[in-house]
């Protein structure tokens, strides 16, 4: 497939080139189709970034860059945007949070004037140390704190992949059971193991959902 702007240029030109290619005027897509199209894509995308898609949020790709990018067509501009958006997220989670990188800045600061003033025997150096000392105890209790929430939501996002890697698994295993008439098998699937992974997953998407360390 090419462009117009591309056909004009290369093929147009040689006249081998077009007896031997027929060209098909492929119309963008309605922003209704395009909508579709990224649902079909979606699973590839979540497999890809280990991130979760909402219904919502593949509209939005959809509609926002029917509106804003004037450049490029659909689906094509939609697959770059929920792209480009999923590799920032993956790197706000990687990436240590601003707020704790402050924090375990300050920490780093404190304990080499600490180690400073432990040679100090002047009355001001002494109560300086107390003051640092009692300082350093609550950052430290403030950074455990936000280290914890941070990897727990780490372990949260890539807990939902995962489930959705096996609950499309179970799925796929489960057609096969049934193409081969495995009832037993399919049965198991059906009313075993894929509602128990729908489950597991519905609680790990609200989860999710809740207010986290990462910008939405």
């Amino acid at each position: 497939s090419t462009t117009y702007k591309e056909f004009r240029q290369f093929f147009e030109k040689d006249r081998a080139l077009v007896r031997r290619f027929q060209k098909i005027d492929v119309n963008e897509p309605t922003i209704e189709d395009a909508i579709e199209i990224m649902k079909g894509l979606k699973p590839y995308f979540e497999e890809f970034h280990k991130v979760r898609y909402t219904s919502e949020a593949i509209k939005a790709s959809v509609e926002l860059s029917a509106r804003y990018i004037n450049d490029r067509k659909l689906p094509d501009k939609a697959i770059d945007l929920v792209d480009e958006a999923a590799s920032r997220l993956r790197m706000q989670v990687d990436s240590k949070p601003e707020a704790l990188d402050e924090i375990d800045r300050r920490i780093m600061q404190l304990k080499i004037e600490r180690e400073a003033l432990k040679v100090e025997t002047d009355e001001a150096s002494k109560d300086r140390l107390a003051r640092l000392e009692k300082e350093l105890v609550g950052l430290e209790e403030e950074s455990t704190e936000i280290t914890s929430k941070w990897q727990a939501e780490k372990q949260k996002l890539g807990l939902a992949a995962d489930l959705k890697k096996q609950l499309d698994e179970a799925r796929n295993d489960l057609a096969i059971a049934q193409r081969k008439g495995e009832f037993q098998r399919a049965g198991e699937l059906a009313y075993g193991k894929i509602p128990e992974l729908e489950k597991k997953l519905k609680e790990a998407e609200a989860q999710d959902g809740k207010a986290g360390m990462v910008e939405e």
